[in-house]
C-alpha cells in the first residue's frame, strides 16, 4: 500500500470506515442513553424517535444515525491530527454538530437562528464523546 494511504493507525479507508461506524453507534448508544436520561426527567419523549423528518420523511432516529455516521467519518479523517485527549475532541465534535444544526440546518428548514438549549449540549456532547470512545474501541479491535 502506498505511503499516502496509510497512517500510524492503519489504512485511511479503514479508519474512515471505522469513523463512520463509530458515529452511527454513538447515536444508538451514547446519544440515545443521554436522550433516555432526559426522558426519565420528563424533558424529552422516549428515545429512538420514529417521527418523520423533513424533507424525506425518514424516522428521526434513522436521520440522526445517518448524520452521526457522516460526522464520525469526518472525525476519523481528523483523528491522527488531533493532539491531546481524544474525548475532549469528541466533545468538540458535539459542539460543531450543534453549531451546524443551529446556523446551517435550522435556517435551511425555515427555523430562526436561536441559542441552542442546554439539552442540545448534553445530547450532542455525549454523542461526540461516544464517537471518540467507539473510535478507540473499534481501532483496538481491528488491531487484534
Amino acid at each position: 500500500m502506498s505511503q499516502a494511504m496509510t497512517t500510524g493507525t492503519g489504512s485511511v479507508p479503514m479508519r474512515l470506515f471505522i469513523g463512520l461506524v463509530a458515529g452511527g453507534l454513538s447515536v444508538l448508544t451514547f446519544h440515545a442513553g443521554a436522550y433516555y436520561l432526559l426522558h426519565l426527567q420528563g424533558v424529552l419523549p422516549a428515545p429512538y424517535p420514529m417521527n418523520p423528518t423533513l424533507p424525506l420523511g425518514v424516522p428521526m432516529i434513522v436521520s440522526l444515525t445517518f448524520w452521526g455516521s457522516l460526522y464520525g467519518l469526518l472525525f476519523a479523517w481528523a483523528w491522527p491530527r488531533l493532539p491531546g485527549p481524544k474525548l475532549l475532541w469528541g466533545f468538540g465534535l458535539g459542539l460543531v454538530a450543534i453549531l451546524v444544526g443551529t446556523l446551517v440546518v435550522g435556517p435551511l428548514k425555515g427555523r430562526p437562528i436561536a441559542i441552542p438549549a442546554f439539552r442540545s449540549l448534553e445530547l450532542n456532547g455525549t454523542w461526540g464523546v461516544g464517537v471518540a470512545v467507539w473510535m478507540t474501541v473499534l481501532e483496538r479491535l481491528r488491531r487484534r
